[in-house]
């Protein structure tokens, strides 16, 4: 009926199909035909093999070797000697079900506590298969059932549990068993269509959930819900009776540890150790993982070496994991055990190993050169870093300021293929600016143009790196070194490097880099030179102002404008009024005419210096030079003259204002207004403040308040309520 030859890959299809009727059915016939005892479970003891533990499937592949062996030769012994190789069942498990070692826990969710030794399979004997659950179907009735299954499922997930899948599902399986319940849900996975059905079972007369259903709602649900639904879950459990196994508890272990839960997941591994049930991989994974993150990071070394002690072993994902997180709270010491570990359970290291390797020496005063040697090491062995990890190395070594060392990891990322980032670029371009390595560096800008195929942009990148860093003289010098390559001001490099030089507030570097640059013969244009005396005048620097002023002057830059204009605004507001007025002189002389705004901030200071008649000779110069008034040159001396109480020039201006065809705004109204209600001259400041408000004026809120109260104050409350309404009709 079979032949030898073919009996390896029998082994292999009665073993991927799970099935253990075959075993017994082949097991009768051999009975029948050549007197063998069946010592296979009976059709109603019989049941699918995923009930069975890891010694079941080794006594019914073991029995059905030899019994193939028997019905061919008739003589079981000398086959045996024959073929001992071909019906082995520790090589039909390694050919069959790719099992790596007997530490390789893939049958942690079968109801056999440990799993044994490779070298032990062989050995166990059939009286140890344990007796099936009598409830659970026939294979043969379950294959009949399985198309029904698989339809009716596709029907649930398709209309949803209704009344009409309810019916048609009872209609279906009228002898409802928690076999049937525990394939639905497989089928379905859908949460809440899951929990629905299990729902509808448990009110089902005759029906009662065992501990095999509840573990597939548990599977489905795990992760994807809350805590509230799995504990009563678990109390649901309880009061049907079912005691929870070892798959139950690893299933609310890998949930638990979705749900961020390690206390929980701690209570559950205790649990699994009362009953000495040892979990899997998987499960060991999740406990360690929740554990290490959540800062638990002695017990996660216990329970790793527990599980160690179990003759479990991480596959090689779970080691770069668990060695990250170590690495992550600076366990060094238990790093290195878990590398070498990974090493003696036959796993090779790959990139991700390394970068987690590296990133924990990182993370370790004084191991940068450790982390640099395992950079190499990886690299010897052809694996791929991420640029992030070369990042955090590139910047450590820097910092360490190992400047060869950082410049050949540089070199060295480029010939394994990782492109340079912005983060790569900062940290070697300030790492050789702090060394004054200026040909490194223009060898790095070249790499930088090549890469953005703009040479401006690389210049101002690393200019801009540089000053931040605060290598200040290294950007001067590297900026003075382009210009002479170039033969002319490097403008993208000059703008990043005043830029950064103002905003750092280094003024005598700015004035000794205009300064050099015109000595080499490099002439910056004449806007920027005044750009800078603005930038210096609106920081407040006087010094620094009127040394760039007249540096401006002494390397023959023709007077401007804006520079007079930036230099009397800096020392009228931070220095001498008088020498501000003084370039105010200078500028009519040379035939510059200055702003309105200007001259309106040399009348403000003078007026708050209660210096009226310079304020008004300004003002009366402005028509001479050419400058044109304004309404807030009007503003600044009304409001001045108010304050001084002279009330006949501050309203002969407000005619003048009128005259000239400016229209005065609540600025014009204001002063008057305060200094007449200060001077007790009520009736006038409420004559004013009416007539702002019927031409159309609304001042701020904050001076409608100040208005209002000093109105009231002077015991012009009727008054106040009147501007107040005529205020609130205006919005």
């Amino acid at each position: 009926m079979f032949f030898l030859k073919k009996q390896d890959a029998l082994m292999r299809r009665t073993v991927v199909k799970c099935s253990a009727s075959v075993l017994r059915e082949r097991s009768a016939f051999s009975a029948r035909r050549f007197g063998t005892q069946n010592s296979l479970p009976s059709e109603d003891e019989s049941g699918h093999l995923e009930q069975f533990g890891l010694e079941d499937i080794t006594s019914l592949i073991t029995s059905k070797c030899r019994l193939l062996a028997t019905s061919k030769t008739g003589n079981a012994k000398r086959h045996q000697d024959e073929c001992e190789d071909d019906w082995d069942p520790v090589k039909i498990f390694q050919s069959c079900w790719g099992w790596r070692s007997s530490d390789d826990c893939r049958f942690e969710d079968s109801p056999s506590a440990t799993s044994p030794s490779l070298s032990s399979i062989s050995s166990v004997t059939r009286s140890s298969v344990p007796v099936r659950d009598p409830s659970a179907p026939s294979r043969r009735k379950r294959m009949a059932e399985s198309a029904l299954l698989r339809d009716m499922a596709a029907s649930i997930i398709q209309k949803g549990w209704n009344a009409g899948t309810k019916q048609e599902f009872a209609t279906k399986f009228p002898n409802l068993t928690p076999f049937h319940i525990c394939d639905i849900l497989k089928a379905v996975q859908d949460p809440k269509i899951c929990m629905q059905i299990f729902d509808w079972a448990r009110g089902q007369t005759g029906f009662r959930h065992t501990t095999r259903s509840y573990n597939s709602l548990l599977g489905v649900l795990a992760g994807r819900e809350g805590m509230m639904i799995l504990a009563h879950l678990q109390e649901q459990m309880e009061e049907d009776g079912c005691e929870a196994d070892k798959v139950t508890l690893c299933t609310l272990i890998k949930a638990y540890s979705k749900l961020l839960r390690p206390i929980i997941v701690l209570e559950l591994y205790e649990k699994l150790r009362q009953k000495d049930w040892v979990p899997g991989i998987v499960t060991y994974s999740c406990i360690i993982d929740t554990l290490a993150k959540h800062g638990y990071t002695e017990k996660a070394r216990e329970v790793y070496f527990e599980m160690r002690m179990s003759g479990c072993y991480l596959d090689k994902t779970g080691y770069n994991i668990i060695i990250n997180l170590f690495g992550r709270k600076k366990n060094l010491h238990m790093v290195t055990r878990l590398y070498n570990d990974m090493c003696e359970c036959g796993l090779e290291p790959d990139g991700y190993t390394y970068a987690a390797l590296i990133q924990a020496h990182l993370r370790i005063p004084d191991s940068v050169l450790e982390a640099y040697k395992l950079f190499e090491e990886a690299i010897s062995k052809k694996l791929t870093l991420t640029l992030a990890t070369c990042n955090a190395l590139l910047y450590a070594l820097g910092k360490a300021e190992e400047i060869n060392l950082t410049l050949q990891l540089y070199h060295q990322m480029k010939n394994i293929g990782l492109h340079a980032d912005t983060i790569t670029y900062n940290t070697i371009v300030t790492v050789l600016g702090q060394g004054n390595r200026i040909s490194d560096l223009y060898s790095v800008i070249e790499d930088m143009t090549i890469k953005d195929n703009r040479g401006g942009v690389a210049h101002v990148s690393a200019i801009e790196w540089l000053v931040s860093a605060g290598k200040i003289g290294v950007a001067c010098t590297l900026v003075e070194d382009m210009s002479k390559r170039e033969g002319h001001p490097a403008t993208f490099a000059v703008d990043a490097l005043l830029q950064g030089l103002i905003r750092l507030g280094a003024f005598d570097k700015v004035h000794e880099f205009v300064r050099n640059m015109a000595a080499h013969g490099f002439r910056l244009e004449a806007s920027k030179v005044s750009e800078i005396v603005k930038s210096f005048a609106e920081s407040g620097n006087v010094d620094g102002t009127l040394k760039i002023f007249y540096l401006k002057r002494e390397l023959g830059y023709p007077p401007d404008q804006d520079s007079y204009d930036s230099a009397i605004i800096c020392l009228s507001k931070y220095g001498s009024l008088i020498q501000a007025l003084r370039f105010f002189d200078d500028m009519s002389e040379i035939g510059l005419t200055p702003r309105t705004d200007t001259c309106n901030h040399l009348i403000h200071m003078f007026c708050m210096k209660c210096d009226m008649a310079t304020a008004t000779e300004i003002f009366n110069r402005m028509t001479s030079i050419g400058c044109v008034h304004n309404v807030g040159t009007y503003n600044q001396l009304i409001a001045g003259y108010a304050n001084a109480s002279d009330w006949v020039m501050a309203f002969n201006l407000a005619k003048d204002m009128e005259t000239e065809g400016l229209v005065p705004d609540t600025d014009t109204y204001l002063p008057l207004i305060f200094s007449l209600g200060n001077e007790g001259r009520m009736e006038h400041a409420l004559q004013l403040s009416t007539q702002m408000l019927d031409e159309g004026l609304k001042p701020s809120s904050h001076l409608c308040m100040k208005l209002l109260n000093m109105l009231s104050r002077k015991g012009h409350e009727r008054g106040a309520l009147n501007i107040f309404t005529k205020l609130k009709e205006k919005g």
